[in-house]
């Protein structure tokens, strides 16, 4: 089963962007890629339907953009 979210470094990845402007857009927006970020506790998960959808990734694809 796949995992319902990402962490920064895999959504990071998996958009085809360094982990550090991954974090400076969170932080200035709260959002990576149009996708709003949870905060839990002190981890920042970004939910991976709606990432993969926006970036228009198959669902079933584990790869993201080479």
């Amino acid at each position: 089963m796949k995992s319902a979210t990402l962490n920064v470094e895999a959504a990071a990845r998996l958009c085809g962007v360094s982990r550090g402007l991954a974090y400076e857009q969170i932080r200035r927006t709260g959002e990576l890629a149009g996708v709003r970020v949870l905060h839990i506790g002190h981890r920042l998960l970004i939910p991976a339907a709606p990432l993969r959808s926006v970036l228009g990734l198959d669902e079933e694809s584990d790869d993201g953009p080479e």
